[in-house]
C-alpha cells in the first residue's frame, strides 16, 4: 500500500523562510506531479494570408500548475492565510510535491484573489493556479 505524499511550500516574507505541509493533499490532479502533466500555455502571433499560408511567431510557452484542495480543514487557515497574503501579491515560493523529498519548483501564483468556500463543518476548499517561475 502506497500513501499519498503531502506537499510543501515554502516562502520568505522578508522575516526568513517560512515551511508548512497542508493536512491534505491536492486532490484531482490530472496526472503525474512530475511536471510532465502541467499545463502549457504558448504566447505567439499568427497570421495567416489570403492564399492560406500561416507564419508564427512564437514568444514563450508558459508553464502552470494548478491545485485543488478539496479538503482544508479550518485549523490549517492560520498557514494558508499567511502564505496566501504573500503569493497573492506576486511573491514567489517554492513548491515540493512531497515534502519528504528534495526536489521543489519555484512558483508565482497566477491567481490575484484567493477565495476559500466552505465544504462542510470544520473544512473548506480552494483551487490555486501557479505559474512557474523562469
Amino acid at each position: 500500500m502506497s500513501t499519498v505524499p503531502i506537499p510543501l511550500f515554502s516562502y520568505n516574507p522578508g522575516a526568513g523562510v517560512v515551511t508548512f505541509s497542508p493536512t491534505y493533499p491536492p486532490t484531482k490532479k490530472p496526472g503525474p506531479q512530475d511536471g510532465t502533466s502541467d499545463e502549457l500555455e504558448a504566447q505567439r502571433v499568427d497570421s495567416i494570408t489570403m492564399s492560406g499560408k500561416k507564419q508564427v511567431f512564437y514568444i514563450r510557452t508558459d508553464t502552470f500548475r494548478v491545485l485543488e484542495f478539496t479538503y482544508v480543514p479550518f485549523a490549517d487557515f492560520v498557514n494558508w492565510s499567511a502564505f496566501m497574503a504573500w503569493a497573492v501579491s506576486g511573491g514567489q515560493f517554492d513548491y515540493y510535491p512531497d515534502a519528504t523529498l528534495p526536489s521543489f519548483t519555484t512558483y508565482t501564483l497566477e491567481d490575484t484573489n484567493w477565495k476559500p468556500k466552505f465544504s462542510f463543518i470544520g473544512v473548506s476548499s480552494f483551487t490555486m493556479n501557479m505559474r512557474q517561475l523562469v
